[in-house]
C-alpha cells in the first residue's frame, strides 16, 4: 500500500492531471443543478495552482520568484482595474472568488498566473509537437489570444457564477484589448525567463478550462 502511494506520488503530472480532471468534472456537473456550487470556485483555483507548482519540472528559487511576481503583478492589474475603470472598463467583483482587498480578491493574482502560464505552455506544446520553430514574439502574441480566448466563454457567465460584473451589464471591447495586451506581456515575460517548456500540466489546464466554460455557456 504505501509502496503504491509513493509511486503515484512520484508521478505529478499524472496525478496533477488526474486530480484537476475529476474536480472539473465535479465541479461542471455541480454548477449544472446548482449556481451556488460556484462559491467552491477559491477552494478549486488554489488546488490548481498547488498541483501547477507540484507538477513544474526544475522548481527552483527563480522559479518560485517569478511565479510570486506575477501573482503581485496580476493583483496590482487587477487592482488598479477596479478602482479606476480605466484599464478593462467599469467593473465590480462578487463574491465567489474569495476575499477581497481594496474590493479585489485576493486570488486573482493565482488566476494571471495560471491562465498566463496554461496559455504560453499550450503554444510551446503545439510547437513541438508540430516541430516548429517560433519566434519569441510571435508565442507572446499567441499565448496573449489564448487568454482572451479563454476569457470570451467567462465574461457571459461570470455574473451567474458569481464573479464579477460589468456596468450597466455590458462588456467593453476595452476589457477583450486590455486583456490581449497584459496576456502579451505576460507571455513574453515568462518566455523571456524561460519558464514556458517545463509544464505540461499548465497546457492541460488550458484545454480543459476552455472546455468547462464553453460547456457552460452551451
Amino acid at each position: 500500500m504505501k509502496q503504491g502511494i509513493n509511486q503515484l506520488l512520484s508521478r505529478p503530472l499524472a496525478l496533477s492531471c488526474q486530480i484537476t480532471l475529476l474536480f472539473f468534472v465535479i465541479g461542471g456537473i455541480g454548477i449544472q443543478f446548482n449556481a451556488e456550487f460556484a462559491q467552491l470556485t477559491p477552494f478549486h483555483l488554489l488546488l490548481n495552482f498547488g498541483l501547477f507548482i507540484y507538477s513544474y519540472e526544475q522548481r527552483n528559487n527563480f522559479f518560485y520568484v517569478q511565479v510570486l511576481l506575477l501573482f503581485a503583478a496580476g493583483f496590482v492589474i487587477e487592482l488598479m482595474g477596479v478602482q479606476s475603470g480605466l484599464l478593462f472598463g467599469k467593473y465590480e467583483y462578487l463574491e465567489n472568488l474569495g476575499p477581497k482587498l481594496a474590493n479585489t480578491p485576493l486570488l486573482i493574482g493565482a488566476n494571471w498566473v495560471l491562465v498566463s502560464f496554461s496559455s504560453i505552455s499550450l503554444v510551446e506544446w503545439i510547437a513541438q509537437k508540430l516541430k516548429l520553430k517560433i519566434h519569441q514574439l510571435t508565442a507572446a502574441i499567441l499565448g496573449g489570444l489564448l487568454m482572451v480566448l479563454t476569457d470570451l466563454f467567462i465574461e457571459p457567465i461570470a455574473p451567474m457564477l458569481g464573479f464579477w460584473k460589468w456596468d450597466q451589464g455590458v462588456i467593453p471591447i476595452q476589457n477583450y484589448t486590455a486583456w490581449f495586451f497584459f496576456g502579451f506581456v505576460f507571455c513574453y515575460w515568462i518566455v523571456q525567463q524561460q519558464l514556458h517548456n517545463k509544464s505540461r500540466y499548465a497546457a492541460f489546464l488550458y484545454v480543459l478550462q476552455l472546455l468547462f466554460f464553453v460547456s457552460l455557456n452551451v
